[in-house]
């Protein structure tokens, strides 16, 4: 009882004073109250964490970056977002250069990329593709370093705070267990970590030592390879089967389908012929999946397709449409280059 009372503490700390820190973690009172639940949880040394804490120092570069405005404008009205379409997002992450990179990748680590598709079931080129998404072929990991930027939004995000706060805690337990320097890591600017960019709970969780060197490392390509076919088998990956098919509907009827996929949370519910009722054209398989329908809008337009069980576990990886499409076409464009 007396360790969740001290972490309800600290959620409730989070939740109403989240950008009330000081620059220096180990004065502030809710990193104090933090150690004493990793101390009782988890059994961490508090002089170890303390010398941690004291060594990180608060960067708001991180917090501008997802979205969180600085003191000085939050008295300014926020401009919405702007709508990136399909198009102009496939572009961006599909150029010939993305695609050559990738078959090249595909050619320097066929071996390993061979070895996880057999293990796993998931294609070798979906694989790489991930990793050119992520990382352009494990060349840009991230320069940030992990437990200042994961500090910074346990401690500092309005809304996301008590989310990084349990990231921190599975860096930090992962650090301990594979006996690396937890100051010693850089990675996104979100706090994902490696070739494969795995969040830490995700690393913890899905990450796996291909290698046989008694150690999980994400900058290391046989690890980074199979982690990421374990995370979608872990996710319902389906071995055998493709990602996804273009489909064409009346738009008329396209609102109700958007509709149903979303409040399934993008899961594949539907058979073939639920999918005919609604109009929809495809030559999805009849048998052997469920799907979702797949809306990728354009300024003037809308681009259709039928996304299986294994669309479904890309977006588990990045919870977007677009981005588990895109991947389903880069993998597409290596594959044809490889072969």
């Amino acid at each position: 009882m007396l360790r969740k009372n001290i972490l309800l503490v600290l959620i409730l700390a989070l939740t109403s004073t989240p950008l009330a820190i000081a620059n220096n973690f180990s004065a502030d009172a809710r990193v104090q109250t933090y150690i004493q639940h990793l101390q009782q949880e988890h059994a961490f040394a508090p002089e170890e964490l303390n010398h941690f804490f004291a060594k990180l120092t608060y960067n708001d570069k991180v917090l501008r970056l997802l979205g969180v405005p600085d003191a000085d404008d939050e008295a300014k009205p926020s401009k919405p977002p702007k709508k990136v379409y399909w198009q102009q997002y496939r572009k961006q992450r599909l150029s010939a250069k993305k695609i050559a990179s990738g078959i090249l990748f595909y050619r320097q680590h066929q071996d390993l990329l061979d070895q996880a598709e057999a293990q796993y079931g998931v294609p070798a080129a979906i694989i790489a593709a991930i990793i050119g998404i992520e990382t352009h072929y494990g060349l840009h990991t991230g320069r940030y370093l992990v437990a200042e930027t994961l500090a910074t939004l346990a401690f500092g995000h309005p809304q996301r705070g008590e989310e990084f706060l349990n990231e921190l805690t599975e860096f930090l337990l992962y650090a301990r267990e594979t006996r690396i320097d937890p100051l010693s890591i850089a990675g996104s600017y979100a706090g994902a970590i490696g070739m494969a960019q795995f969040m830490p709970s995700s690393l913890r969780k899905h990450a796996v030592d291909f290698n046989g060197d008694e150690r999980i490392d994400l900058f290391i390509a046989a690890d980074a390879i199979a982690s990421i076919a374990n995370f979608l088998t872990a996710h319902g990956w389906q071995r055998g089967f493709a990602v996804d098919y273009p489909a064409t509907i009346d738009n008329l009827q396209s609102k109700a389908l958007i509709e149903r996929t979303h409040n399934n949370d993008y899961r594949p519910v539907m058979d073939i012929e639920q999918l005919r009722q609604y109009g929809v054209q495809t030559d999805a398989p009849a048998t052997g999946a469920h799907y979702l329908f797949v809306d990728l809008e354009n300024r003037y337009d809308t681009e259709y397709r039928i996304g299986n069980e294994n669309f479904y576990a890309l977006t588990r990886y990045n919870k977007s449409f677009k981005y588990a499409a895109v991947v389903s076409d880069l993998a597409r464009e290596i594959a044809s280059g490889v072969n």
